[in-house]
């Protein structure tokens, strides 16, 4: 129903799509072989002498009937998977996209760990008060943006205590 206003119709009679310059099936072409068809000399003909204001008017009918009569479903993309979710209502993540996510929270980890340092050197060589202030106030919230990366990606947990050797 794309092509509608270049003349392609639903035929009712028998469940087609048909093309209104020669009136045969077209019900099984893909996109191309419509693009293709509108080129040929039958189709232009068509258009030139037969597509006017009628012509027009009836095709719009046609689609508006078909429409009607076949109302359009959106449907779920194939493509996309719904995301399951736990009893707790938390959204549980396929095992690529958790790599994508911990890849994002790495990434995000180190980007704090090289702007601490940096800010570190700055507040070295930094004799103004009010300047050293400030870069203490930024150092003290890039240290809780890198502990909330570091919690995403476990590295907070504490290892597990060492156990003694068994001596006989």
């Amino acid at each position: 129903l794309t092509f509608a206003p270049r003349g392609i119709y639903f035929d009712f009679a028998t469940d087609q799509l048909r093309c209104s310059c020669n009136h045969k099936a077209c019900d099984n072409w893909a996109s191309y072989s419509f693009t293709r068809h509108f080129g040929f000399k039958c189709h232009k003909k068509y258009e030139a002498e037969r597509l006017d204001s009628y012509e027009a008017a009836r095709l719009r009918e046609a689609r508006a009937t078909y429409i009607r009569m076949n109302p359009y479903v959106q449907e779920q993309s194939t493509r996309k998977r719904k995301k399951k979710k736990d009893d707790d209502e938390k959204i549980i993540m396929t095992v690529e996209e958790r790599r994508t996510q911990e890849r994002h929270w790495m990434e995000m980890w180190k980007d704090a760990k090289n702007e601490l340092k940096q800010l570190r050197n700055d507040l070295k060589g930094e004799m103004d008060e009010e300047v050293r202030a400030e870069l203490m106030a930024d150092i003290a919230g890039i240290k809780k943006r890198k502990g909330d990366w570091a919690r995403l990606l476990g590295l907070n947990e504490a290892p597990p205590a060492p156990v003694a050797p068994i001596t006989f």
